[in-house]
């Protein structure tokens, strides 16, 4: 079986569910098992990626996997769903999602590769800002996703040393090459680094 079978997922603790919009679950000890689409689909969300899931929200807010868990490397793993996708790291408490124009954002910015997983769930900065901050970059958006920015490494070491979000704002461009230095610019201000 594709899924490991019962040595892998435990027995069932709960009957199928119809969650809706095609899907069902089953839930079992170590995992659940989903289907859409008359069983055309299937999947498993396992152990961390389900605590993930279920912490942040469940169905109501992710809606359901639409891939299988990806191994992403450096001990961090991810499972796509429709609204979002769920993340969480071998041998720690880290469990976030990155949803909706934030995860565009972050794909359209190189994703794992450029910014890293996630390390913190998205925050409502006001003024129509939200942000994710991520292991190597924070990702912005803004006005319902019609800008979206990331800050990355010492340009975004700089902004948090001269007071971040309260001080200058969120971010209105992306980062510049000015040749040996970088440049990005904000609300109220601009910051510089090498």
């Amino acid at each position: 079986n594709r899924h490991r079978g019962f040595s892998w997922l435990g027995a069932p603790v709960a009957n199928e569910e119809n969650m809706g919009n095609g899907y069902w679950r089953q839930r079992c000890e170590n995992g659940d098992v989903w289907t859409r689409n008359g069983a055309s689909e299937k999947y498993i969300v396992m152990l961390n990626l389900r605590d993930s899931f279920y912490k942040n929200g469940g169905y109501s807010s992710l809606g359901g996997p639409v891939a299988d868990e990806e191994n992403m490397g450096r001990g961090w793993w991810r499972q796509r769903f429709q609204y979002g996708d769920v993340w969480s790291k071998d041998g720690t408490d880290y469990r976030f999602v990155i949803k909706f124009d934030l995860r565009d954002s972050w794909n359209r910015h190189r994703g794992f590769s450029w910014l890293g997983a996630p390390v913190a769930n998205e925050e409502n900065m006001g003024n129509g800002y939200w942000r994710q901050r991520c292991e190597n970059g924070d990702v912005w958006t803004r006005n319902g996703a019609s800008e979206k920015h990331i800050v990355m490494l010492n340009l975004r070491k700089e902004y948090y040393a001269k007071g971040g979000f309260s001080k200058l704002g969120g971010p209105v461009s992306e980062e510049r090459n000015l040749g040996s230095i970088w440049r990005q610019d904000f609300q109220k201000g601009s910051i510089y680094a090498h």
